[in-house]
């Protein structure tokens, strides 16, 4: 690999950045989260050597994932291609933004800190790697200056004064331990100042090392000098300055009186601006920085109020030039202040906020981080230049519509669709008692699937009525959508939020690249996978009722949909049923519960939900015991499922009730094959949660592609292969089942089995569903030694 370079410690620790050093990790540590809390962005501390000395430094946010793959472990070159060097409590570190790994290699020599070294960061000379520092001359601020009698004040660069009585204390006063690492505080003297580099007027006697910010006066035409200690202690005295009418004598020891700067110029500041970083180098590290970042999106101003008072918020977000995002917040006063400055599209120059964790629960921009401005945060707007025009106006994340399926609901997506329907607006009643509106439209991208997209408050009319009228006129316009958050209501859905942001035939390539594929290459007659018509458009995972147990499935925080293969064991009859309203609301049937009333013969009912009255409906209700090979399972059914269980609707059903034809019904339901799609997901009732199953769909099982199925199940078994994990049919399960069961067919011991590991392949003695159906397989020793029951197959007879 290439050589370390030389020195490269040293300059760091100096504050060097404009060199790119190659560099050795001899050590890596992921330590704590800093907020203790799970989920914390993960941190890494890792020494970088250069074969003498090694340097101490933070993985930026970006880095982590690099540091992951093992590109930080001890050994590794890297090269730092952008970095930064910080201070932090009082340690110098340098924050890694962007690296290159070179190669691996045994550990080069026996690096030690370069903070051993002895230099403070003040003091210490800025170097550049592969250089020596000169032997710097009296005075200079990379030597320790014990100066103790009447002198002038060396050339050396940064000339703090010459000699003086005093050594660091004055006062007549005893030396100071010479070892011990002291600034020298100023001595007296008739001293001039030498010329030097930063000599602004002259140090007087023995001025202080760190006073090179008060230094920085007014070019003094004579050598003399402006200020510097006087006589014999630590008072500040005075000088010879052509212009000036003396100074504050010396005096004999004492503190130092706060120095007059009357008269002597302005006080020089480090007023210079952060450089400008990218967003994605943002860190909690950076105490100084400065983004430029054009304004996407701009929320409203909110009131809040809580037991800790009341006030104002508002946020927006921006984007810079290398893609990165991030949202703002401000409240209160800097709400105040920076609400009307804010306009989106404009480009801003945004420094001294306050850098935390991002809310992820409200934030869809893929950032760690937000910023929180505040009364002295700036905000300066920029001009359209070169250098702003490469700030894009809007950043996407897309993600095909098909991949929504496996999204959590709540969780933010970016898609670009075709629309293919647009419904008419309707106004709904919110929880609160106001009314909303709402308008449903239907995409589709060219991963071949469809979703529904659910416009809410002001996306109604606008584009909602543009897209309307387009369909109306033939056309179907692209759609792009950024931060809709996921549903999931019958199967997947996509809706508005506040911050989101829709946009009709953007000029964008990925809008482009799917008017082509839907004009020209057959995109408008493709078959369209239904996201939004819940598992019923596409078969789901093949799993058994004790996979749903030993998967946990239902229980990550979104729904599981799965198939299972099952027979119906028995049918609760005390509740089969419910009165649902049957007026229409939100373009669908109400179906919430009613209070039949007695007019009508109960046929009449109040629905609280729609505030008037309603023809009974009575809606299916059903809760049954199914079973499968490996478990049985409670399960519940609605509506049109139970009709298609049941064979008959729940209003005829209710007709039935106390005659003997309620109980042909029941019987005739019972011991029914079918093939279950299901939700699988939490319910939390009386603060007790549990797994709760629910029937979506049912159909009938199609027997001659089951036994197909498990035909080229057993040919893939003689092959030499396995049964596939996830495979559409039962016997895609069978494998995961852990443990042997007992069959009707008999008792069976060991591995493997019809039900257990495999069907064979070397598995155990066991029956048939208890082992398998033989010990050394098909081929290794007949059909087994377990067989059928578990005597073998003509070891022992059938049983």
């Amino acid at each position: 690999g290439p050589p370390l370079t030389p020195n490269a410690a040293s300059a760091l620790w100096a504050g060097n950045t404009d060199f790119k050093p190659v560099l050795q990790c001899t050590d890596l540590k992921q330590l704590a989260p800093a907020s203790g809390k799970p989920g914390t962005s993960k941190r890494f501390r890792v020494h970088l050597s250069d074969g003498t000395h090694f340097m101490q430094a933070m993985l930026a946010t970006q880095m982590v994932e690099k540091a992951n793959q093992g590109e930080f472990d001890p050994g590794s070159v890297v090269r730092l291609d952008e970095f930064l060097c910080n201070t932090v409590h009082n340690r110098k570190i340098v924050i890694v933004l962007q690296s290159t790994t070179l190669g691996k290699r045994a550990v080069q020599g026996s690096p030690t800190n370069v903070a051993d070294k002895g230099a403070n960061p003040q003091q210490q000379q800025q170097q550049h790697p592969g250089q020596h520092a000169a032997a710097a001359p009296a005075g200079a601020p990379g030597q320790q200056q014990y100066n103790l009698g009447y002198g002038r004040g060396g050339p050396g660069a940064m000339n703090n004064g010459g000699g003086g009585y005093a050594q660091q204390q004055g006062a007549y006063g005893g030396n100071p331990n010479p070892h011990q690492q002291q600034p020298p505080r100023g001595g007296g003297g008739y001293n001039n100042a030498g010329p030097g580099a930063y000599s602004s007027g002259g140090g007087g006697g023995g001025g202080n090392q760190y006073q090179n910010q008060y230094q920085n006066q007014q070019q003094r035409p004579s050598g003399y000098g402006g200020g510097g200690g006087g006589g014999y202690g630590a008072g500040g005295g005075g000088g010879y300055p052509p212009h000036a009418s003396g100074a504050s004598g010396g005096g004999y020891g004492g503190n130092r009186p706060q120095p007059n700067y009357a008269q002597r110029g302005p006080i020089s500041r480090n007023e210079a601006p952060a450089r400008i970083v990218p967003i994605k180098s943002l860190n909690p590290y950076l105490n100084r920085w400065t983004i430029q970042a054009r304004v996407t999106n701009k929320g409203d101003l909110r009131r809040w109020q809580n037991s800790k008072g009341e006030g104002t918020v508002f946020n927006f977000d921006v984007v810079d030039a290398e893609g990165g995002e991030i949202r703002l917040c401000a409240f209160k006063d800097a709400c105040e202040k920076f609400f009307p400055l804010v306009e989106v599209g404009k480009v801003y120059l945004i420094s001294k906020g306050a850098l935390r964790p991002a809310r992820k629960q409200y934030n869809p921009l893929n950032s760690d981080f937000e910023v929180y401005l505040e009364t002295n945060s700036t905000l300066e707007p920029c001009l359209e230049d070169d250098n702003t025009s490469a700030i894009p106006t809007i950043q996407f994340n897309f993600k095909p519509i098909l991949s929504l399926e496996q999204c959590a609901t709540g969780t933010m997506a970016d898609v670009v669709g075709v629309v293919l329907s647009c419904d008419a607006a309707v106004t709904i009643q919110r929880r609160d008692g106001t009314d909303t509106q709402k308008r449903t439209v239907s995409i589709k991208d060219d991963s071949n699937a469809s979703i529904e997209l659910t416009l809410w408050g002001s996306y109604v009319q606008d584009p909602g009525a543009q897209l309307e009228a387009d369909l109306q006129q033939g056309r179907h316009p692209v759609v792009a959508i950024k931060a809709a958050r996921v549903g999931d209501y019958q199967g997947k859905t996509l809706g508005t939020i506040s911050s989101t942001t829709l946009l009709v035939d953007p000029d964008i390539p990925e809008a482009g690249r799917l008017r082509n594929w839907y004009d020209r290459m057959g995109g408008a007659n493709s078959q369209t996978v239904q996201l939004n018509t819940g598992p019923s458009a596409r078969r789901s995972r093949r799993v058994t009722f004790a996979q749903i147990k030993d998967e946990n499935l239902g229980t990550s925080g979104k729904a599981d949909y799965v198939e299972v293969l099952a027979s119906i064991k028995f049918i609760k009859n005390e509740v089969t049923s419910y009165p649902a309203c049957s007026l229409q609301r939100n373009g669908r049937t109400c179906n919430k519960k009613v209070s039949p009333t007695d007019e009508d013969g109960g046929e009449k009912a109040w629905c609280e939900t729609c505030q008037q009255h309603t023809q009974v409906n009575h809606r299916w209700m059903l809760q049954f015991q199914a079973c499968d090979h490996t478990q049985e399972r409670w399960l519940t059914c609605f509506g049109d499922v139970g009709d298609e269980i049941m064979g008959c609707n729940a209003n005829e059903f209710k007709r039935y009730e106390n005659t003997p034809d309620m109980d042909h019904v029941l019987g005739t339901a019972q011991f029914q094959r079918w093939l279950f799609t299901l939700k699988v997901a939490e319910d939390t009732y009386n603060d007790e949660t549990r797994v709760k199953v629910t029937v979506q769909r049912v159909s009938k099982p199609d027997y001659r592609q089951e036994g197909e199925q498990r035909a080229k199940d057993i040919q893939d078994l003689l092959q030499g292969g396995g049964l596939p994990t996830n495979a559409h049919h039962d016997g895609g399960a069978y494998h995961n089942q852990k443990k042997p069961r007992t069959h009707e067919y008999g008792v069976g011991g060991g591995a493997g089995g019809y039900g257990g590991q495999a069907y064979a392949a070397g598995g155990g003695g066991g029956g048939y569903g208890g082992g398998g159906y033989g010990g050394g397989g098909y081929g290794g020793g007949g059909h087994g030694g377990g067989g059928y029951g578990g005597s073998g197959y003509g070891g022992g007879g059938f049983m």
